[in-house]
């Protein structure tokens, strides 16, 4: 059952106007299909924000039957409270009811939550970044990959400075960008709106897109 891709809120990331740090939120994703997912549920501050949006879907907090995180930083998985009936996949991490699962994400094997959603190891902007993979029931989205800050947004396509700065593991980051950018044809960034993969990098080589799993 393809799922519909639904961008709660396309994030952001600027320097703030007095410039002494930057004003920052996450993409916040909800995936509707044969499960209700919601990926990267936002910082602490974004509680009211994120039920008020779940809500006009139809969907209470008790309703959503994933929540991943994909990476650590606190204005990825600020929220993950609110999701008591939920499995947690934060990372590398898979928890439900404070009992954790293992599964060898490190080795490169997708952790499957049904035939049209996996999550995958993606590591650079930190060493355990998971993207979630899913079909679209949007022929015009086709197979869309919610990567978080492995993409900052569509800009940083063509500007590595953009992405680079806040990457602990750049050369594994880039590895994880070119293999997500050869299979998907749409990104969720962590924070800008939802692209399209440009034509251009599906006809590159296939060597270029192996996703080295170790952090050295």
């Amino acid at each position: 059952m393809p799922y519909e891709i639904i961008i709660l809120r396309p994030g952001f990331y600027k320097k703030t106007a007095a410039g002494e740090g930057y004003d920052a939120a996450c993409t916040i994703t909800l995936l509707k299909g044969k499960y209700s997912i919601i990926v990267d549920p936002g910082s602490a501050w974004d509680t009211k924000f994120i039920i008020s949006e779940i809500l006009k879907h139809g969907l209470k907090p008790e309703n959503i039957n994933y929540v991943v995180g994909t990476h650590g930083h606190s204005d990825h998985i600020g929220n993950l409270n609110l999701f008591t009936q939920a499995t947690h996949i934060v990372c590398h991490d898979i928890s439900k009811d404070n009992v954790y699962f293992q599964h060898p994400f490190e080795e490169g094997v997708p952790y499957t939550i049904d035939g049209d959603v996996s999550i995958e190891s993606t590591p650079g902007h930190t060493s355990q970044d998971v993207t979630v993979f899913v079909t679209s029931g949007d022929s015009n989205l086709g197979v869309v990959a919610v990567a978080g800050d492995i993409f900052e947004n569509e800009h940083c396509l063509f500007d590595d400075d953009l992405w680079m700065g806040q990457s602990q593991f750049p050369k594994l980051q880039k590895k994880s960008r070119n293999a997500i950018l050869k299979r998907a044809d749409t990104i969720v960034p962590g924070h800008g709106a939802m692209f399209q993969v440009p034509a251009s990098y599906k006809r590159m080589e296939e060597t270029e897109y192996s996703i080295s799993q170790k952090t050295s």
